[in-house]
């Protein structure tokens, strides 16, 4: 009796499992979707999703490995576990169905929703796949950090603290490339002038937005993989460069393009603001793509 007790609760595992990483799926597609509702940012969506993957990458091998311990277990122990699993899931499909109902009754802007939603949806998943043993998800639960990060808070403390020399320094290689290029190119201070107009330099167009924006990668391959502390520094300094060639490259295509408002706004606001983020993102994950093939994941 108890064999085909035992056979009869065994057979979905398969099916539990499937449903088990579309339910994860679904959610991470649900976050991504509220994200670009609330920051209208398609670099920051791309970096979300990359996340998400890593995130339910761990997630899923964890939770395959410990279906297949729990087919090879004891029948002892499925039946002692079977009530605080039961208990545990029904507190993580709970959690779940407040997240849906959230996403629609609360209005999208709220940032907080946006930034703990990652976490909610992490305990869920855990508790349905594990119960109350979290602690095996640590991993997942430090590439959960970036995504609830209030980027805005970080982003104004580094503007009090380094934004003017950093957009000084920004003007003066700007103005200097310009200079090299043959236009006649003046920096006083954070302002560029061409015959044309001028630009003045604010901590937006540097490159620490840009740079928070690829730390966020680095901290990703350096929590998945094991990376010597050599390599460490070396994929930090890179996101730095790649950060501040790429703004520095907007800045002074943006002084050259100062009186025509139409091109100016579409690389200062628009579509091609974009495009630099989405480049420097595709450019900062080759770069790292290249130490793959000497690392190994844990």
């Amino acid at each position: 009796m108890n064999n085909l007790l035992h056979k009869f609760t065994v057979i979905p595992r398969c099916d539990r499992l499937i449903g088990f990483k579309g339910i994860g799926v679904g959610f991470a597609l649900l976050h991504l979707v509220l994200t670009w509702r609330l920051l209208h940012r398609t670099d920051q969506v791309v970096v979300n999703a990359l996340f998400w993957i890593a995130i339910l990458g761990l997630l899923f091998h964890q939770r395959y490995n410990q279906h297949s311990s729990q087919h090879s277990s004891q029948h002892s122990s499925f039946k002692s576990d079977r009530i605080p699993q039961s208990m545990s899931r029904f507190i993580g499909r709970s959690l779940l169905g407040l997240l849906v109902v959230g996403s629609f009754a609360i209005n999208p802007l709220a940032a907080w929703f946006v930034r703990l939603f990652p976490a909610v949806t992490l305990l869920s998943l855990g508790l349905i796949a594990s119960g109350v043993r979290l602690r095996q998800y640590w991993r997942s639960g430090l590439l959960l950090l970036p995504l609830m990060l209030p980027k805005g808070i970080v982003e104004a403390a580094a503007e009090q603290t380094i934004g003017k020399p950093v957009q000084v320094l920004t003007a003066q290689v700007a103005a200097f490339g310009l200079h090299y290029l043959g236009f006649d190119a003046v920096q006083k201070s954070s302002v560029i002038s061409l015959n044309q107009g001028a630009v003045d330099v604010l901590f937006r167009c540097t490159g620490i937005p840009l740079f928070f924006l690829l730390i966020q990668l680095a901290a990703l391959f350096l929590i998945v993989f094991s990376i010597p502390r050599r390599q460490q520094v070396q994929i930090i300094g890179i996101a730095a460069t790649i950060a501040f060639l790429l703004s520095t490259f907007r800045v002074a295509l943006l002084a050259v393009l100062v009186q025509n408002r139409v091109s100016f706004n579409y690389w200062h606001d628009g579509s091609g603001a974009q495009i630099f983020s989405t480049g420097a993102i595709v450019l900062f994950g080759w770069v790292c793509q290249q130490f793959l093939p000497r690392i190994q994941i844990d």
